[in-house]
Parts: C-alpha cells; structure tokens; sequence
C-alpha cells in the first residue's frame, strides 16, 4: 500500500489547497505519515510474532524490488517491441498515463540526440 501511495499520490493528489506552497507542506506530511504508518505496521506484525523478523525484513524488500523493478521493465517496454515479453508489458500498460509522459520525454532525448 505504501509503495502504491508514494508512487501515484503526487500524480493525483487527495486534498489541493489554493497555495503551492501548502499543497507541497501537506504532501509532505502526509508522506511521512504514511512511511511512519507502514513502519509501525511492520513493527507491530513483527512484536506480535506472528511472523519471524526476518520473514518481515525479506517480505519487505522483494516487495520494494518486485515494484520497482517492474516499473524499470515497463518503461524500457516500448524500446523493445519485438521481444514477446517486453510486447506484451507495453500493451497491457498503454494507456497508463505517467507511461505516456515518459515516452514523450524519451521522444524528446531520442530527437535531441539525433541532431
């Protein structure tokens, strides 16, 4: 849940004030609540025992690598239409809207280092 929050919460944010200058207060906040949320969940799974520690630890790292590393596959996707795995990501992520204003920027680069 925390890693879905940090990901997407900046792209559409759940309270907007008229100032920029609160709305970036507020986002920060509610980010380390969040982080301080997910930490002490972790902290009362691990006092309860109803896992081991190290359950927790490893839960909590291959979660975090799972997630980014197929937000990095994704965004190569489109580079590799021709491999079957790297074509089916980009179909089932084509109209992700943060997907499309990568490709934009990786356009821009591509026409940048073309002239």
């Amino acid at each position: 849940c925390a890693c879905i929050w940090h990901e997407y919460a900046h792209r559409s944010p759940l309270v907007t004030f008229r100032s920029e200058a609160l709305n970036a207060v507020s986002f920060v906040a509610l980010r380390v609540f969040v982080l301080c949320y997910a930490g002490f969940c972790y902290l009362v799974i691990i006092t309860t025992h109803f896992h081991y520690s190290d359950d927790v630890w490893f839960g909590f790292w291959m979660t975090l690598f799972v997630w980014r590393g197929y937000h990095s596959i994704v965004r190569i996707a489109p580079l590799y239409p021709r491999r079957p795995y790297y074509a089916f990501l980009a179909w089932l992520e084509r109209e992700a809207p943060d997907l499309a204003l990568w490709r934009r920027r990786m356009e821009k680069l591509q026409e940048v280092e073309q002239s």
